[in-house]
């Protein structure tokens, strides 16, 4: 299979990005596998 630009290789299927260390995920209300990083508060 041939995808676009000529790659072989399946694109990634990704809502939302790996969230860095001190960082939470906060899901978005209707989207099972997307959400938003936020900083962690003090004692999170």
């Amino acid at each position: 299979i041939q995808f676009r630009l000529g790659n072989s290789q399946p694109p990634e299927s990704v809502c939302s990005l790996p969230c860095r260390v001190g960082q939470a995920k906060k899901y978005v209300e209707g989207e099972s596998c997307c959400w938003h990083c936020l900083d962690c508060t003090q004692y999170q």
